[in-house]
Parts: C-alpha cells; structure tokens; sequence
C-alpha cells in the first residue's frame, strides 16, 4: 500500500481504525502545530505520550536542512496548488535519534477545522535490511576469493564449471581462465573416474555429501588427497554444484605412517614379548622366529644378526632368515678370516651404522665389499652395532636386491627399533650367564667365610641365613630360608627399637649403608654382641626389593670397649677430683694470699694511721672549744672534719677486723628481737622509709657484735644505693624468717641495683664501685656469716632494686 492510499483511507475511516493504523498519522494546523496523533506516530517519536507531541510544530521533528521544504509545501497546500505527494527525508525522535523515513502531506477536516494530514512511514530497517543483504553478497565474495579451501561452482545442466576461486589454482595449478566454461570430466581432474560417477548417483538420491574423500589429479600430473563437499545451490538464477575441496594429502600421508607405525609397533610388542618370556637357554629359537617376522615386515631378501667377540676374534653365534627362494649368505662370512672385509670390520669398531644402497658407490678400500654384493645380486646392505658397556659385540642387519628410494633411512629406523629389542634379549642372556657364575662364587664365598651371610627378597618376604650366620645368632633349629620377622625373636628387647629404625632408614634411602649392632641370646642364655651390615639393591622407583649383607660376632670387641669404658671413666673421676683439689688449692692461696697482704696492710694502717688520727681529734676538739661562737661555715666545716675523721677511723675498724679473723663469741639470742634494737640503732635518712617484717621467732646462737657490724654493712650499702635511686618511693625492707634448718635474715632495698658484671666481685676483698669505699663491706659479710656456719646469697636486678641474704644456721 503506498501513502496516497493512505491518505485516502484515512480520511474516510473510523476513528478506532485510525487510531490502530500502522503508518504514523500527525494532524496539525494549516502553521504546522500539532493537533492530534496516533498510536504509530507516539511509537514512531519514541514519545511517553500525546501530551510530549500535541501542541509543538512538526519541524521541532524535522531536521534543519528539511525545515524550507515542508515549509514550502505547506503554504503551497493553503493556497490549494498541488505538491509532489510521497516525500522522503528524516525525522527526529524525542530521544534526539535520526531515522530515515518516507511521507505523504494532505489536507483535510478535523473537529470542523482545516488541517493538513502528514502520514509518516519508517524505512530505515528496510534499508539496513538492503545494506546487510549487500555486505552479504560481498563477503561471500570474499569468503570466495579468500578461502582456503578450493571452491568450484558447476553448472546442474551440462557440468560445465562456472567459477572457481584462487585456492582452486594453488590445488590443481589450472587458472580460473582455463577451466571456466569447461566440464571437470574433460579436464580430467577425477584420478578414478568412477569416484565422480558414485557422487553423481548419491546426488541424484538426495543423499548427503559432506567430507568425501576422493583423489585428483593435477596439470603437474601429481596425485591429490581431498576431502570433497558438495552444496546445491542458486547461482546468477541458474540450479548449480558447489564443491568444496581441502587438501587432506599430508593427512592422509600422516595416516599411512600412523598405520605403518602402529604396525610397527605390534611387531615388536610381539618380538620384545617372545625374547622376554624364552629363557636364555632356548633364546636361539625365539630370535630366528623374531628375524623372520622382520623380514615379512620390511619385505626384504635377508635380516641377519653376528654375535661377535672381537678380543678372542670368535663368532659365538649367527641367525639369519632368507625369503623363500632365496640362498643363506651367512655361511659365507662363516668360512672366512675374522679381519676379513676390514672396511665393515673398521665401520663396526667405531660404532658407525653400515648403509649401503648402491655397491657402486663404496669407497676403494671397500671393493672387497662391492665385489660379494655384486655377486650375490645385493643392492642394499644395512647394519646395526650393537654396544655393551661401550664395546661392540654384535650387528643386527639385512640385505634387499633392490635400492630404497630414500637412501634407506626408513628401513634403518625400523632396523635400529628391532636392534634394540634384540640387544636387550641377548643383554639379558649375557647378565644371566654372569649371574650363574656370581651365584656360584657367592655360595662358595658364603660357605668358607667366617662372618655370616644374610639374604632378604623383600617381595617374598623371606631371608636366606646362612650355615655361619646360623651360628653366630644361635639359630640352630631354623632352616637356610626363614620368615623375616623370626630374626626380631632373638635380638635383645632393649635393642629392637634401635635395630628396626636403622633399617627403615636405609630403606627409605637415607643411609648409604644399613649397620646396626646389637645383642642375641645363645642357647645357655648368655648375651652376645653382633654387627650387622647390608645394603639394598633398589628399583625405577627407589624402592628396595632386595637387600643382602654379612653378620660378625663382635663380643670380645665390645667386653673390651666395656672394660676400657670403666677404666676412662675411673681415670676421669681420678683426673676431676685432682683438678678439683688443685683449684681449691690454689683458690685458698690466693685466698690466704689476699689476706696476708690485708692482714700487712692493715698492721701498717693501724700503727701509721691511728696515732696521727688521735692527735688530730684531740686538736680538733681544742680547737673547737676555744671557738666560742662559730658561724655557719665554721659549723660545717667542723662537722665536715668530724666525719671524715669518724670515716678514716672507721675504715681502719674495718681493716682490723677483717684482717683478725677470729672465732665468733656466740650467745643465743632472740633473733627477732635482737633485729628490732640493732636496726633502732641505726640512722637512717628521712628520704627513706624503713620496714620490718620480723616472722622467724627462733633462738639463734650469734656473735652479736660481729653480726651487727655485718647487718649494719649491708643496710650502710642499701641507704647509700637509695640515694642513688630515682623512685619515688625509697624503702629498705628487713625482713627475717625461719626455712627448715636455717634463719634468714633479707635486706631489700628499692634503689638502682647492680650491673650483672660487678655481681660476682662485690664479695671479693678491696673491690669497690664507690669513690669513697676501700671494699671490704660485703666481704666482712660474707667472712662473718662463713665463720657463723651460714652463707650470704646477693640477688639483684639492674633497675629493680637488690636484696641480701644472711643465712644462719638453727640450734
């Protein structure tokens, strides 16, 4: 239906048809305003309703350039000239989008007014429709032109072909001139000409012709592998053949050599099973029906296998098969010299292949070769060496009358596949010959040796003991083979641990070696000592399967080692005890030394020092009394010589008493009690608060001057680190008690403790950290407590304060 009868109907139809009508109405005024739309045109604006539309003009839907033109052809409609009805041009959508359309301007009646019917059709998807069937058409084109498979395009009718594309020339070298217009038949392109005609019938039946493989010939005259599809279709209004074509020829070729290999490979699956399932003893009948399944094979004249002993220059064994009709050649190299043909002798020797493919081609030095070839009507000649332990011991060969085309690669390849099966089946005879052999000198060694010999086949799980090894763990009553778990029976309980673990860590592969000693119980009960040493023989996989080794008695070894153990140890003891008594020794000369020289020096201070010390106070107090009035200065200054004089005089009461080291005057006393008076006694500073925690409630025999001038020293000490201390509490705890045996009597202090170097020399004579201090406080402790039976215990703790101990024997 095209816009006039559009139009024509619209103004004569209901309004519900109207309304429903697919092309979009717009009814607007003789200026272009909307007055009315339908359903279509809200679709066609992508409008949410009238209400967006009515009330516009139309060219707010119109684009730019179009505004002129239906300008133009509205006034024309007014003044009632005729215009070009069907207009093609574009609207524009509520959302701003472009579309293509065609429409048709009228006029008419609405509601008794004059407006102008604009009916508007959408014909933008039918151009997309239009441009995609184009870029169809031209990708096809260059599908065509492109692809890689070939593509040809025959006529139903008379098969005349009709197109081809450029991979149709690269498959049959024919270009697109020389066969358009021309039948395939006549081109001759089937290599069987039968293939076309079986196509033909399957098309004819309406069969499918999908991935048929055919083969073609090209201009070149070389054969082809394809894989054919075949399409009826419309071409240019014509019922014509498409065939598409991939080249499958290096598949196929592919295959064959998978077929081949394949085959291959069930021939030596068949061979290697035949060689490893014949004992050694019968190998010579196996490996003739092996060399006959290889000449079927490889469809040559003779396959032959030399075993060969080049350092006794012997022959120990010959094979060969020859195709029917054919005349064994290995008689001939039978009934010569072993360094006959030296230039195939030189050839082995080093471990080159033998390839000859045309006798005419050898060397000179090999015309001894060419001439027996020659004769014996034999173009191919191909050997393989076989290697043991890097010495030639054997070729593995064959002959053809005729030359492969390929100078024999690929018979030499399927040759050396054969010779390895082979070499393995005469490895094999050659181990089990050495075998025998090393089984016989292992029982003769096992039966003259003096140490026991054990054998263990893991996957039986069975040891072989022998006659000698019987002996030694007293197995008298078990026979040469026996369980692995009866040797666990006869080895101490105490050594069964040490035993299984050494063996499982050999056998997990963590000792080179497996060796343990341990202890058996002999028929009359006694305990005797055995070394057992062994090693695993492992698999692929590094599992053990079998492990053998030696056992020897070793017990006068180890009386021996014992009676030398007890004998180290007593001169150990003796040696210990000697150094001891040597550093006890020398720590009491040092000890009596120390004091010697204190006790000298202190003779010396007492006799240089008192007397000038007396006279000195005596002035002193002179002079003081005859000042009746001092000053603050004087005042201090006095007091400063009265201190140092007490101090000097105190450092000579200490030396003295030190130095004198005599016996305590003890007198039991209440310890508590006497805690309380002595530590009322002293003076202590007002920064530093004192704290008696007095719980032994013993009676305690005591020196109690010499202990008092003892506790006086330690609590001397601990004011003195208090006025070092910067805590905010400073407090010296005195505390007693009573422990078992002993009376404690603990001077804590919370001052700045001491460094960890200086802890072990505080009780050694003349060690001081103080500039004022000679170093004998804590020694005159220490030397007080030891003469009271007791002992000091210093425990401090940089930053955390210090606390002495004064240990008293009770009673």
């Amino acid at each position: 239906m095209n816009i006039e009868q559009s139009v024509s109907q619209l103004q004569g139809t209901h309004s519900d048809l109207w309304e429903t009508w697919l092309d979009a109405i717009f009814l607007t005024s003789r200026e272009g305003i909307i007055l009315h739309v339908n359903q279509s045109a809200l679709t066609l604006l992508q409008a949410e309703g009238p209400k967006q539309l009515l009330g516009r003009s139309i060219l707010d839907f119109l684009p730019a350039e179009e505004h002129a033109l239906a300008n133009e052809r509205r006034s024309r409609l007014r003044q009632g000239l005729s215009v070009h009805n069907i207009l093609e041009g574009h609207f524009i959508t509520c959302q701003g989008r472009r579309i293509k359309t065609i429409r048709s301007v009228a006029p008419g009646q609405f509601a008794g007014q004059p407006v102008l019917q604009t009916v508007v059709r959408d014909i933008s998807e039918h151009e997309q429709m239009q441009l995609s069937l184009r870029q169809l058409e031209e990708n096809f084109a260059k599908v065509f032109r492109t692809s890689p498979d070939s593509i040809t395009i025959a006529s139903m009718s008379d098969g005349r072909i009709l197109e081809v594309n450029e991979s149709f020339t690269r498959l049959t070298g024919y270009r697109a001139e020389e066969v358009i217009g021309k039948s395939a038949v006549g081109l001759e392109l089937w290599r069987f000409p039968e293939h076309r005609q079986h196509l033909l019938l399957r098309l004819q039946r309406g069969l499918p012709m999908r991935d048929i493989e055919v083969q073609i010939c090209t201009r070149a005259g070389d054969f082809r592998s394809c894989s054919v599809s075949f399409e009826q279709i419309d071409f240019a209004g014509e019922d014509c053949l498409i065939a598409i074509a991939r080249d499958i020829t290096e598949r196929v070729h592919i295959r064959q050599q998978l077929s081949e290999r394949l085959a291959q490979e069930q021939l030596l699956s068949r061979i290697s099973t035949l060689l490893a399932k014949t004992p050694s003893t019968r190998l010579k009948q196996a490996i003739d029906s092996a060399l006959a399944s290889i000449g079927q094979f490889m469809q040559v004249e003779h396959v032959w296998l030399i075993e060969f002993d080049f350092q006794s220059a012997s022959r120990s064994m010959t094979h060969e098969w020859a195709a029917p009709g054919r005349a064994p050649v290995l008689p001939h190299f039978q009934n010569v010299s072993f360094d006959a043909y030296p230039w195939l002798i030189k050839h082995t020797l080093h471990g080159k292949h033998i390839v000859i493919t045309d006798p005419q081609l050898l060397p000179p030095e090999a015309a001894d070769v060419r001439a027996y070839l020659e004769k014996a009507e034999i173009s191919t000649l191909l050997g393989i060496t076989l290697f043991s332990a890097g010495q030639p011991y054997g070729v593995v060969g064959l002959f053809a009358a005729q030359s492969p085309t390929d100078g024999g690669e690929h018979w030499l390849q399927q040759l050396h596949l054969v010779a390895q099966v082979i070499a393995n089946a005469l490895i094999r005879k050659r181990d089990d010959a050495a075998r025998r052999v090393s089984e016989e000198r292992y029982a003769l060694a096992a039966h003259g040796a003096t140490d026991g010999i054990w054998d263990w086949d893991l996957k039986a799980g069975t040891l072989y003991l022998s006659s000698r090894l019987r002996d030694i763990l007293c197995l008298h009553r078990q026979g040469e083979v026996v369980a692995q778990q009866t040797i666990l029976d006869f080895i101490h309980p105490d050594d069964i641990a040490s035993y299984q673990t050494t063996l499982k860590a050999h056998l997990k592969g963590r000792t080179t070696l497996f060796q343990v000693e341990f202890r058996v119980l002999d028929d009359t009960g006694q305990l005797r000592w055995v070394l057992s040493r062994g090693l695993g023989l492992r698999d692929h996989s590094e599992r053990v399967y079998r492990m053998a080794g030696s056992v020897v008695d070793i017990t006068v070894r180890k009386q021996t080692e014992e009676e030398l153990s007890r004998h180290r140890e007593q001169l150990e003891a003796l040696v210990r005890e000697r150094t001891q008594e040597l550093a006890d020794a020398q720590q009491e000369l040092l000890r009596q030394e120390r004091l010697a020289a204190i006790g000298q020096l202190t003779a010396t201070v007492s006799h240089e020092l008192r007397n000038p010390l007396g006279t000195i106070s005596s002035s002193f107090a002179a002079v003081r009394g005859l000042v009746r009035f001092p000053d603050t200065r004087m005042i201090r200054a006095f007091e400063r010589i009265e201190r140092n004089i007490q101090r000097c005089t105190n450092i000579i009461e200490q030396l003295l008493s030190y130095a004198r080291s005599t016996a305590p005057a003890r007198a039991p006393v209440n310890l508590d009690a006497w805690l309380r008076e002595r530590v009322g006694e002293h003076v202590v500073p007002d920064d530093i608060r004192l704290q008696l925690e007095l719980a032994c409630g013993a009676i305690v025999a005591v020196d109690s001057q010499r202990l008092g001038q003892a506790l006086d020293n330690v609590m001397v000490n601990a004011c003195q680190a208090m006025q070092e201390s910067q805590a905010s509490q400073k407090i010296v705890r005195i505390s007693s008690c009573s422990t078992g045996q002993n009376a404690e009597i603990q001077i804590t202090d919370t001052g700045p403790g001491i460094p960890l170097d200086h802890q072990a020399k505080v009780f050694e004579p003349l060690f001081s950290t103080k500039s004022f201090g000679v170093g004998l406080g804590l020694p005159l402790v220490k030397q007080v407590l030891e003469q009271h039976g007791g002992d000091v215990i210093l425990a401090s703790e940089p930053g955390q304060g210090t606390c002495v101990t004064l240990r008293l024997p009770l009673g």
